[in-house]
């Protein structure tokens, strides 16, 4: 079962920053009452309910034109998933820098395996602006994906 979460998990990042962003599709991940925290910093970084996750995603659709997110390590456990993701933020077309960030991304699954709570804690002082446009990024992207680590579920 652990290996077929972490693909739900690898099919939810890739729904978040398809080029088709849909939040219905997006929020067919979540269970009817979700739980998204992006930040402890303060309040107002807490959405709950359907309704608030999903107008939450359409402000990130809205604002972020370029946006991938890609896993790092995956650790799926009894209901709870744990990721360290590199997300890069850019624009469209062509563009001479973008941003890359690190997160942990903790996820609280519900008894059919959606999503019950999402919580994003920032990595410190991974915030990077990068320069050197798509070359750039297609290189990092690349790193990323030969380096990320793979668990061993039967060991």
């Amino acid at each position: 079962m652990r290996p077929a979460i972490e693909q739900m998990v690898r099919q939810f990042f890739r729904a978040i920053e398809n080029d088709e962003r849909d939040s219905d599709i997006i929020m067919d991940f979540f269970s009817d009452r979700p739980t998204m925290i992006i930040s402890l910093k303060g309040p107002g970084w807490i959405w709950t309910g359907q309704k608030e996750v999903k107008q939450q995603f359409e402000i990130a659709i809205e604002a972020h034109s370029g946006f991938r997110v890609l896993p790092k390590m995956i650790v799926v456990d009894r209901g709870h998933v744990t990721c360290h993701v590199v997300i890069f933020l850019f624009g469209t077309g062509d563009f001479d820098s973008f941003t890359e960030l690190q997160r942990i991304s903790i996820f609280d699954l519900d008894k059919n395996n959606r999503i019950q709570r999402l919580e994003y804690r920032d990595v410190a002082g991974t915030e990077k602006q990068r320069k050197g446009g798509r070359q750039v990024l297609d290189a990092l992207i690349t790193e990323i994906e030969e380096g990320a680590l793979a668990v061993d579920y039967l060991s």
